[in-house]
């Protein structure tokens, strides 16, 4: 299977990727509650089996944002759920900044950084959800070959 989106990432960790009935099954569960449409790059990241503990082990210690409970932190720096929001997609491990995209974007939106103080703005921090995920995914490789330890490939 060649994804559209992240197979330079997948390849990069060098696992084979599947994509989970289950998690596209979610995916349509949650545009269909919230009346809004998921961008083509996250849906196929979100389709992916395993996808939550791969970010997860390539982010560290960092808070991954499950589609799932994507609403509730959203509700943490904004007063509602609303896609016009920027949609959370990490947190540092100790809420110091949020991660998110904004759903308008097109099928592979950027990625944007906020601080999590008053009056923060989002700023860019990514080009892509794709590159964001490949540059995680390569400095993830990078440490873990530096310090000697097992990295997705070797495992």
């Amino acid at each position: 299977m060649i994804l559209t989106y992240h197979q330079k990432s997948i390849e990069i960790l060098g696992i084979t990727p599947q994509i989970s009935q289950l998690n596209l099954e979610l995916v349509s569960a949650f545009e269909a509650k919230y009346e809004l449409a998921i961008p083509l790059a996250l849906r196929e990241w979100y389709s992916l089996e395993n996808n939550s503990e791969i970010l997860q082990e390539i982010t560290g210690s960092h808070n991954i944002i499950e589609i799932t409970i994507t609403p509730k932190v959203q509700e943490d720096y904004s007063q509602l759920f609303s896609a016009s929001e920027p949609f959370p997609v990490l947190i540092e491990n100790q809420a110091v900044w949020f991660m998110a995209v904004k759903l308008n974007e097109g099928e592979n939106p950027p990625v944007y950084m906020r601080y999590n103080e008053a009056d923060e703005l989002w700023t860019l921090h990514a080009n892509s959800f794709s590159d964001w995920i490949q540059a995680l995914c390569w400095d993830y490789i990078v440490i873990t070959k530096s310090q000697g330890e097992n990295s997705f490939c070797e495992a």
